[in-house]
């Protein structure tokens, strides 16, 4: 299993370079045709100008692109965020009839039949958008990242309540408390004081190896979760964690969870 969790770790790697590089390179010669044709088609005089004002198409295409999968990625239902949504695919819009404009005209320049000169700019300005939402789609939601990540500061903030509770117990008896009881490794009443802050943080291993059944459930119906938060959730049931508590740690509702591991225990067996 942990090695399954490791190959599928390093073909997301894998995935997330390949369009880094596919992104630069779409956005490079989008950057350099439209520079070209402004340098081609500008008045003497003005070609300096011409071409800094040519790189403004395709940087807006590529932010205009970002914000609104962002802004789809990070939904908040509400007046401001359609708005904001509208607005964004409004510049998005704008900033692609600019860049294609500048590429379809050097394309007929170059030789290339009218015709078919469109395809040149609606590839290269789509693989824009495609590498940019493939991107935004291969990184981790929030949620699972805090659940990996939050162990460590939780298991912090114990032994700092643990501390003070052991401050206060020996300020009417005397004893000093031991190094031990400070760092919180042999104090159960003390932390028993604080029973949901020492959070074991979830196996980033375990979260890879739920991976591929997590994206079979959302495929197949049975949540429209984020397949990393089936994943986690999957992963804490492994674990052990109750279905309520689960339910409470991911914020979601514990019918939901108990769907998840029924649709898992269904395609596992």
């Amino acid at each position: 299993m942990v090695a399954d969790a490791a190959g599928f770790d390093a073909t997301t790697r894998g995935a997330v370079r390949f369009f880094w590089v596919w992104l630069v390179a779409a956005t490079s010669v989008s950057v350099a045709g439209n520079v070209a044709h402004a340098v081609l088609t500008a008045p003497i005089g003005t070609v300096r100008l011409a071409a800094a004002a040519a790189v403004v198409p395709p940087a807006v295409l590529l932010g205009s692109t970002h914000s609104v999968a962002l802004l789809v990625r990070a939904h908040r239902v509400g007046l401001h965020y359609w708005c904001a949504l509208a607005m964004t695919f409004a510049v998005a819009g704008c900033a692609f009839v600019l860049s294609f404009d500048a590429l379809r005209d050097l394309a007929v320049a170059l030789g290339m039949p009218p015709d078919r000169a469109w395809l040149w700019p609606v590839a290269i300005d789509v693989s824009i958008a495609n590498s940019t939402l493939a991107l935004l789609s291969l990184a981790p939601p929030q949620t699972a990242r805090l659940l990996v990540d939050r162990g460590g500061s939780a298991r912090t903030a114990a032994k700092r309540k643990a501390a003070v509770a052991i401050s206060d117990r020996t300020k009417d008896s005397g004893p000093t408390p031991t190094r031990a009881e400070v760092s919180g490794e042999s104090v159960p009443r003390a932390l028993s004081a604080v029973p949901d802050v020492a959070v074991e943080p979830v196996d980033p291993a375990a979260l890879l190896a739920w991976k591929p059944t997590a994206d079979e459930l959302v495929r197949s119906g049975v949540t429209s979760k984020d397949p990393e938060v089936v994943a986690a959730v999957l992963a804490e049931h492994a674990a052990g964690t109750p279905r309520s508590t689960i339910g409470r740690r991911l914020a979601i509702h514990h019918q939901t969870v108990g769907r998840i591991l029924a649709g898992a225990q269904g395609l596992t067996g």
